[in-house]
């Protein structure tokens, strides 16, 4: 089932308050351009980013971000 392979592959990481901090900067950084960016867009971004992963994700607010694989 898909559910248990993207499992898998995946972890689950929480932030903390710099990570709340740089979020909050990415998020008015990026709405700027994408207008319905949301904050938990931004987490998402910034937890990618310090962890050297990507947002896999088919959400269009992503489709210009470098650290994002933006599925069609």
């Amino acid at each position: 089932m898909a559910v248990e392979r993207i499992s898998s592959l995946s972890s689950v990481v929480g932030g903390d308050r710099s990570d709340a901090m740089m979020a909050g900067i990415i998020h008015a950084e990026i709405r700027r351009e994408v207008p319905n960016f949301s904050l938990a867009d931004a987490f998402s971004l910034q937890l990618a980013r310090k962890l050297g992963g990507i947002v896999v994700t088919g959400d269009p607010d992503f489709k210009d971000v470098k650290e994002a694989d933006f599925l069609e």
